[in-house]
């Protein structure tokens, strides 16, 4: 199963350097310019959420930013009923991800059908 989340990240500057943080997760890195740092900080997304224990220990937080699940088998895609406007509107910058679920056996649906 691969679930699409869509994170907000804030961006800072200090220095020379400019800081990207999702505060979902808070995880983050740095960058010379802000699409480095966006880039540094999808790339510490995937990393952390690739991790089993991650996933299980936020579960429900995955599922709150997900907006589509593709269940591999059936090539089906479930949209996510939850509205990330309000979160888009505070911080324009949003980061999107693909995250392969470990746990969930390929046939269930997780998500209302």
């Amino acid at each position: 199963m691969i679930v699409k989340l869509e994170l907000p990240i804030e961006l800072t500057r200090e220095d020379e350097h400019v800081i990207a943080i999702c505060p979902v997760f808070c995880v983050g890195s740095q960058g010379t310019t802000e699409e480095e740092a966006l880039a540094n900080a999808r790339e510490a997304l995937e990393l952390f959420l690739e991790d089993k224990d991650v996933q299980k220990e936020y579960a429900d937080t995955i599922l709150e930013y997900a907006v589509s699940i593709i269940l591999e088998d059936k090539e089906k895609e479930f949209k996510d009923k939850h509205s990330l406007l309000d979160d888009a509107y505070e911080n324009p910058h949003m980061t999107k991800l693909d995250v392969k679920i470990h746990g969930y056996p390929e046939t269930s649906h997780p998500v209302g059908t």
